[in-house]
């Protein structure tokens, strides 16, 4: 699975399904902004879809954070490797973070017809796709039956 982008390698981890039995409970979702109303289903037939339009329809001005996590225990691990930077240890240590953020490149956004790197816009920083290699085949086998 190599020459996924970061976006791509973070929409596939969040979309992961938590595991049945989980060996930790996952984190609560954190909401800074003050509770946000819940959508209720059709009263009449408890319609998943009007449910669903509810929710499209409601107001989305959240200025607040969102997290939320959860454990895999079974997942391999997938013996990350960036070219230029070697081997990247699992859970990240101080220095391979150093390591990773010295290969990196501060990530561009689209404004109009500009592309512009300002850090209070987006302080984020990228890796070429094709600089990253998951070795382990057995990532790329979880990951794909998840």
């Amino acid at each position: 699975m190599s020459g996924l982008s970061r976006e791509a390698l973070l929409s596939m981890v969040a979309n992961l399904p938590m595991p049945s039995a989980p060996s930790a409970p996952p984190a609560e979702p954190v909401n800074t902004a003050g509770p946000m109303p819940k959508p209720e289903a059709d009263p009449k037939t408890g319609d998943l879809k009007a449910e669903f339009e509810t929710a499209m329809g409601g107001d989305f001005d959240f200025k607040g954070s969102f997290a939320y996590s959860g454990t895999f225990p079974q997942a391999p691990n997938p013996v990350l490797f960036i070219e230029g930077v070697g081997l990247i240890g699992l859970p990240l240590s101080e220095r391979d973070a150093q390591l990773l953020i010295n290969s990196s490149a501060r990530a561009p956004y689209g404004h109009n017809d500009q592309t512009i790197i300002n850090p209070e816009v987006r302080d984020t920083w990228e890796i070429e796709p094709a600089k990253i290699v998951f070795k382990n085949p057995a990532w790329a086998k979880f990951v794909q039956s998840q």
